[in-house]
């Protein structure tokens, strides 16, 4: 009795190789991307100012956040959070 190939191991668009490189690209590529995510999230906490406008501050005040606006929100919103969970975390 002959067996049967299945026809998904058959039917690859891509050389097996060139797919390897791919991903291996792939994998690459995020791994940078989230390397200037993370250093860009660290500049905006790091610059963050008590008065810059944010979306649970609520100021008028322009942003003395280095990274502007987008910094501004971002360091508001992490640090009105994570800080609030940072404290519930000491106590217990």
């Amino acid at each position: 009795m002959a067996t049967k190939k299945s026809s998904a191991a058959n039917s690859a668009l891509l050389p097996e190789r060139f797919s390897a490189f791919l991903m291996r690209t792939w994998h690459r590529f995020l791994g940078a991307a989230l390397v200037v995510f993370y250093f860009l999230v660290f500049i905006s906490l790091f610059s963050h100012w008590g008065y810059d406008p944010g979306p649970i501050s609520g100021s008028i005040a322009e942003p003395q956040n280095w990274l502007g606006y987008p910094g501004a929100y971002i360091s508001d919103f992490l640090l009105q959070t994570l800080g609030l969970a940072g404290i519930f975390f000491k106590r217990g």
